[in-house]
């Protein structure tokens, strides 16, 4: 296949898991010798590419980046826009009008089909959904046509099996049993850390020095902080990490949905899939392809979030060290082939081929 010249956009301040399938895309796409430049609110990752800041907050925000976004179709004259996202695909629509560009959107989530975020939603010359469930949604609410599956990919490299002992030193843990959960803790994204802290703490007499490490930041970081202080089990509080693999090397076991269960599980660890939305259980090779289908989401899915439900579980897994290694094997070997980044990235440069081919353009 040819190079090409590819402008990927990507607006949503508060997804950290759009951002972060972006990033990923755009790295692998650069290895495989493609011209890629990116225009998002930005992040670490971002910085070690061909970036362009674009935020998406207000209205003012979103008439500047569609004055943007054309200059950068001018500058950079791409073969293909890939837009990520609702408000994405809107600013790239209108900056491409008049332009002689094919336009790719990439929905993530079941995006609000009221009045007028109905409005904003654009089809793309290519439209993708990540999950199936996000595919129904689009087709139902929408009326978009020709929807093609393609999930977010998950860099098997960056992501990579590690050595527990050398990542609990460098996040100065104890040499007892971790949990880690990982995540932005808005609201109630926080009723996950809450739940662990109770279960860990009902844990703690079977379980000594048992440890839960919780990463990340948001707005609820404030009300964690002081469930911990009252914790009896030892809570701690990272922050936004570099290196966020290491969290995950650390643990016995991983708290986690979506995008981030899925980075556990790159790193070989064994995950239970539990969030606000509620609880699951382990991430097994046999619920792998009906979690596939939701994009590993708790949502309407399994149980509702309980303290006794997560110790019972948390219990269950810690126990069972050889299962959890098992897992966490598995688990990876099911994402090389299925949804690494390479794999990921493999089916969208065809889709962007045949479409282009289809606009005369490729």
């Amino acid at each position: 296949m040819s190079s090409r010249s590819i402008l990927l956009t990507a607006g949503a301040v508060n997804s950290g898991a759009v951002l972060s399938h972006v990033v990923s895309l755009a790295r692998e796409m650069e290895r495989r010798g493609h011209r890629v430049v990116v225009a998002s609110p930005g992040g670490p990752g971002a910085r070690r590419l061909t970036h362009v800041p674009l935020c998406l907050r207000t209205p003012w925000d979103l008439a500047r980046a569609v004055y943007r976004v054309r200059q950068l179709l001018e500058r950079t004259c791409p073969d293909i826009v890939h837009a990520h996202g609702q408000l994405s695909a809107w600013v790239c629509q209108r900056a491409r009008s008049g332009y002689p560009v094919a336009m790719a959107v990439t929905y993530h989530e079941e995006e609000s089909p009221g009045f007028h975020w109905k409005h904003l939603a654009r089809p793309g010359d290519l439209t993708i959904a990540t999950t199936e469930k996000v595919r129904h949604h689009l087709i139902r609410e929408f009326g978009f046509t020709g929807v093609q599956l393609i999930p977010a990919g998950i860099d098997t490299n960056l992501y990579a099996p590690g050595d527990q002992a050398t990542a609990k030193r460098q996040l100065e843990l104890d040499e007892a049993m971790v949990v880690s959960a990982m995540g932005r803790w808005r609201g109630p994204e926080g009723s996950l850390v809450h739940c662990l802290i109770d279960a860990c703490d009902f844990l703690l007499d079977k379980w000594p020095g048992l440890q839960l490490l919780v990463a990340g930041d948001g707005s609820g970081r404030a009300d964690i902080r002081v469930r911990a202080a009252r914790a009896k089990s030892r809570v701690i509080l990272s922050g936004n990490v570099t290196g966020a693999a290491t969290v995950f090397h650390a643990a016995d076991v991983v708290v986690a949905t979506g995008r981030t269960a899925l980075e556990a599980l790159s790193c070989s660890r064994p995950v239970l899939v539990a969030g606000r939305d509620g609880i699951v259980g382990p991430l097994t090779p046999a619920s792998f392809s009906r979690l596939e289908q939701a994009g590993f989401s708790a949502r309407g899915m399994g149980m509702p979030l309980d303290a006794g439900r997560i110790r019972d579980l948390l219990d269950f897994m810690l126990a069972r060290p050889g299962l959890g290694r098992q897992l966490g094997l598995h688990g990876r070997r099911l994402l090389e082939e299925k949804l690494s980044v390479s794999a990921v990235t493999g089916q969208l440069l065809e889709h962007y081929a045949l479409t282009l081919s289809k606009r005369g353009a490729g």
